[in-house]
């Protein structure tokens, strides 16, 4: 049976870490831009709002994985049941590959490209409102803040920390 408990935390434990994951990387974000652009509103704006973008984009295109892998078995199902193989089994066969329960939704790898493009366009924004730096040093340290987020981001979607869509 899919897991549809959601995340292994409980509800409060669920928006305890959503919170914290949303505010935290907003506090981080504008840290990292107050020492990399110190005076630029315009690089706290962009730090504000970095991380959680990662968060949101990352968790709406890991729903679009998962949703992806879950209407390609059945897709496959019915082109068997097409091709003369009975419907049923065809069906069964292709929900054996859906996670089960304590298993999470495939697909969590997107929260690295995710992470690492919308943090590379977070550095170059940044980079170029501060001279005191410099622009490449400012773009590699924003994508690894963003980068290691993204694998915080994954390793907790993997681990179903998570929620999964309409769990919460």
């Amino acid at each position: 049976m899919p897991n549809n408990k959601g995340s292994r935390l409980g509800r409060f434990g669920l928006y305890l870490l959503l919170g914290i994951l949303l505010l935290g990387g907003m506090g981080v974000g504008v840290a990292l831009a107050k020492i990399l652009a110190p005076g630029s509103a315009f690089a706290q704006f962009v730090g504000l709002v970095m991380l959680p973008l990662c968060l949101a984009i990352g968790m709406s295109s890991w729903y679009a994985a998962a949703s992806t892998h879950v209407w390609n078995g059945l897709s496959e199902a019915m082109f068997q049941a097409f091709s003369g193989k009975d419907f049923d089994q065809a069906v069964d066969e292709s929900m054996r590959a859906l996670p089960f329960e304590g298993e999470a939704l495939p697909g969590t790898f997107v929260f690295l490209p995710v992470s690492l493009v919308i943090s590379l366009i977070a550095g170059a924004l940044v980079g170029l409102t501060t001279a005191s730096v410099g622009f490449l040093p400012v773009l590699g340290i924003m994508a690894m803040v963003g980068l290691g987020y993204g694998v915080l981001l994954r390793s907790l979607a993997r681990n179903c920390f998570l929620p999964i869509p309409g769990a919460a």
